[in-house]
Formats: C-alpha cells, structure tokens, sequence
C-alpha cells in the first residue's frame, strides 16, 4: 500500500513541473529552452512532407493533405494586389520575357518609369506613344520617318534664326533643284522652283520667274480687236515685271498691228510700254524694220498704255511682208486680286492677216 506522504510528494513534483512548464512557455505553448533552435529546421514542423528539395524550390501548400512541399515555382496569376509607391523589378543579366500566344499584357506603369542598365533597349514590334520628351539626341541611322501626318509646331519649338520644324509644310513630291518656298496666305511651304518654264499658248504662273514660249504659231488674226494669243494663268497679288518678245509677220507690207496686255483679276497699277525698230531714220514711220540696211535707218519708234486690256494706236506697217520682225512689249502690273495675264494682238487692216510666230517669249517675274 503506497504511503499517502509519497503520493503527497508525487503530486507536489506534478504541480511544480506545471508551474515551471506555464512561466516558461511562449505564447504559442513552446517551451523554447527544451529545443535546440540551432539545430532545428522546417522539417521539424509536423506537416511538412519532409522530401529533398532541389535548388530554386519553394514550399507550396497541399489543400488536400494539409502539408506543405517543396515544388518549382509556378507562374504568378496576379499581381494586382501590390500596391506602393514604387515597384522595383531586380534582375539579372539575362532577359525577362512575358511571352503569351493570345492575350494582351498591359502594364501600368505609373507616372514615372526609368529604365536603367543595359547599353540599350530594343523594340521589335510597333510602338505608339501618345506623348514625351526626348532627353537625348536621336538618331535614325539608315532609316527614315515615312509619314508626318499633320503635326503643328509651337514657337517656343522654334530656334532663333532657323527654319524650326516644317509641321506646316504642304506634302507634295519635290523636283530636282525645286526650293521651299514659304506662302504666307496660308502659312505652308511649298515646293517650287527659282524659275518655271511653260512651252505653250497657256500656262501657269511660277512663284518666282516664269519663262513662256509659243511652242507653234498662233492662229492668223485677221480683226481689228486684239484677242489673247498668250495666256499665263495664276498671276497672283503681288507686283509683276512682264515683258514679251513678239516675233510676228503681217500679210502685207501696209499692215500693222494693234498691241494690248490685260489682267482679268484686279490690279491697281497697270503700265505697258511697246517698242521696234523703225525705217525711220530722221523721222518716226511706225513702220516695223527686221533689217537696216541704211546707216541712218533704225530709229527705235514705241507706244504706250496705262488702262489693262486697252490696245496702243496701230503701226503702220513692216519693211518686208510674211517676214519675221519684232516687237518688244514690257510694263509693271500691281495684282490685287488673282487672275490671268494676257498678251493680245489685233490687226491694222481687218481681213489682213497678223500671225505671231513660234519662239515668242514671255519672261515675268514677281517682285514683291
């Protein structure tokens, strides 16, 4: 029979122990001075598979056995729960690639992204960015930008003394040796060329010289009312020096011709001058020489008018009939309003012919 002192003493050593075990235990009930911490791992954990991991493994949780492996990493479904201020991606030498066979990736970066390291970055596949700045100088090497569209260049883009961006300039193919040109009716560059040549009866206005030639002979005249036999369309506002070499032939000698320059726009100053060498020597014959074959001949004889589409009084005649000779016919035009410039030629005597010949030139240039 077991003396009640030794029971009294076995229950004293109990209760001992359990007053030691509560003020030593932590709050989880681990009494940490009875394990070796050093030596322990997550192995010591009793749901944890306990099975050899290979480098680069991680602990994955099992829903179905309730323990916890060592497994590769899988791909993440979603970041969308990191939140901060900034995110930093470390890594390493090698590339980082998000490859997918369907879905788009978008990534929002923020209000300030900066790429460093590397000695430089490649985009493969289209780029469109909506806005930026260049903090560098950037070079295109072989390639070109193909479209422009229609950008705009504010002043401050603007250097001093320079030609700035060329946002405004109209696109349209450019010549060999052509120029650009500014229009300020429309604030564009153009392409155009220092000197416009025109073979034909009509053509258009270059913006700076123009040279015109009768690629073949006018039709005879055969009225009295001068009508056009050169036309040069596009004679814009600005201030115009004109001047036609005419080469003509009358059906006879008796025949002269009427001269007249018009402008159908609007102009406020119109002038025109004629002038030809003469048979006259001593006194004017308004009779139009092609050779002097007189020491004292070749008086040179004109005519003028000041009213646009007004014909000069008639010459009197030629020296030689269905000859070549040649009349010089020059004035200043201040266009106000855009229209076409006319060189116009009648005959003295109705039903006798004038027939203005091929090579007749128009020289005209726009001064201001």
């Amino acid at each position: 029979m077991i003396k009640i002192s030794t029971l009294i003493a076995v229950l004293g050593v109990m209760l001992l122990s359990a007053a030691v075990f509560a003020t030593s235990a932590d709050a989880t009930g681990i009494v940490w001075r009875a394990v070796n911490k050093t030596g322990s791992s997550l192995f010591d954990i009793a749901n944890v598979a306990f099975t050899n991991c290979s480098n680069g493994n991680v602990l994955q949780y099992q829903t179905s056995n309730s323990t916890w492996i060592c497994a590769a990493p899988s791909g993440v479904t979603s970041i969308n729960s990191q939140t901060g201020s900034s995110q930093t991606l470390t890594g390493t030498a090698n590339n980082v690639t998000i490859s997918s066979s369907s879905n788009t990736h978008t990534f929002n970066l923020g209000s300030n992204v900066v790429t460093t390291g590397g000695s430089a970055q490649t985009i493969t596949k289209g780029l469109t960015i909506n806005s930026g700045t260049l903090g560098g100088s950037l070079n295109a090497n072989s390639q070109r930008i193909t479209s422009l569209g229609t950008p705009t260049a504010s002043t401050d883009a603007e250097p001093a003394n320079r030609m700035g961006l060329l946002g405004n300039k109209v696109i349209n193919t450019c010549m060999n040796n052509q120029i650009l040109q500014y229009r300020a009716s429309n604030s564009t560059w153009i392409c155009s060329e220092l000197i416009t040549r025109v073979s034909g009866a009509s053509g258009a206005a270059g913006n700076f010289t123009t040279w015109q030639t009768l690629s073949s002979d006018a039709s005879a005249i055969t009225s009295t009312t001068p009508s056009a036999v050169m036309t040069t369309t596009g004679v814009d506002t600005g201030t115009w020096h004109y001047k036609y070499v005419v080469i003509y032939q009358t059906a006879a000698t008796t025949t002269g011709l009427f001269t007249a320059v018009d402008h159908t726009g609007t102009v406020s100053t119109f002038t025109m001058n004629t002038q030809f060498q003469s048979t006259g020597g001593a006194a004017a014959t308004q009779i139009t020489d092609g050779v002097n074959s007189v020491q004292n001949a070749g008086l040179v004889e004109g005519k003028s008018e000041r009213v646009k589409n007004t014909a000069t009084s008639a010459t009197a005649g030629v020296d030689t009939a269905n000859t070549n000779v040649v009349e010089i016919v020059e004035g200043i035009v201040i266009v106000t309003a855009s229209g076409d410039l006319q060189l116009k030629i009648g005959t003295e005597v109705a039903a006798s012919g004038v027939t203005v010949k091929a090579g007749t030139l128009l020289e005209l240039n726009k001064i201001a």
